[in-house]
């Protein structure tokens, strides 16, 4: 999957979702902060990721959205390892 091909993908789903302004946020135990990201910062990250691990998130990402579960649980799951790598 290129670049561009995925960036469109999870733009679009991300709208139809209802998401595409969505802050996400959580407590940060370690740091005893809240932590407010964008879902544009997630957007930026996964651009820049292996098409592997875009497969990856997309398929997983599909795989919830089939099921009917919680898309924000998910992007949470992910804010918070992109803030881990962050403050590392």
């Amino acid at each position: 999957m290129g670049d561009l091909e995925f960036n469109e993908w999870f733009k679009v789903f991300l709208d139809e979702k209802g998401l595409s302004e969505t802050v996400v946020e959580f407590d940060d135990p370690k740091n005893k902060t809240w932590v407010y990201m964008p879902i544009q910062i997630i957007q930026e990250h996964l651009a820049i990721c292996s098409p592997e691990i875009q497969t990856k998130f997309k398929s997983k990402i599909v795989e919830l959205d089939f099921c009917n579960m919680n898309i924000a649980t998910f992007l949470e799951y992910i804010a918070k390892g992109i803030e881990k790598m962050r403050v590392e």
